[in-house]
């Protein structure tokens, strides 16, 4: 119950951010846009310290396929760890690629809005959308809750 009410209002504050607020390149999106892309490095070379400053300490994360939820940025941490000690140079990579940033008018909050791609030895295995909702906190953008859908898996 709990996380279909996550769920709902996660997409009910997306709608509401398309509805009202421009999605348009400021200062702010662009320091968004590199915290995303810092992160999705972070991922290729399981730097652990990088995602840390990244995630709010109560980050949320909504897989894709199973929607199976990490709550907690230690939960999003080991799920990066273990990957990396499992598989090794085989480990999934995971690329969100934003199509939209769009910026509360106090620049406290943003939500972002894209595509994600993962492969695996470079072969592409899934594919699909996200949201990620993001937080100024000290002068630095973070991110607070992140939800994606699988729209196709490749292998």
């Amino acid at each position: 119950m709990k996380i279909s009410i996550l769920l709902l209002l996660l997409a009910f504050v997306h709608s509401f951010a398309v509805a009202s607020v421009p999605c348009e390149e400021s200062p702010e999106s662009a320091k968004i846009t590199a915290q995303r892309m810092a992160f999705n490095q972070a991922i290729v070379d399981t730097d652990i310290k990088t995602m840390d400053k990244i995630l709010t300490s109560d980050v949320i994360l909504i897989t894709g396929t199973e929607s199976v939820v990490f709550s907690g940025k230690q939960a999003q941490l080991s799920l990066w760890e273990d990957d990396a000690k499992e598989n090794g140079d085989a480990k999934t990579i995971c690329d969100r690629v934003a199509q939209c940033i769009q910026v509360t008018s106090d620049e406290k909050m943003a939500m972002e809005s894209g595509q994600w791609l993962c492969s695996n030895s470079g072969e592409l295995t899934y594919k699909g959308i996200y949201s990620a909702k993001w937080r100024q906190i000290d002068g630095l953008w973070q991110i607070e809750a992140e939800t994606f859908m699988t729209t196709e898996q490749l292998k």
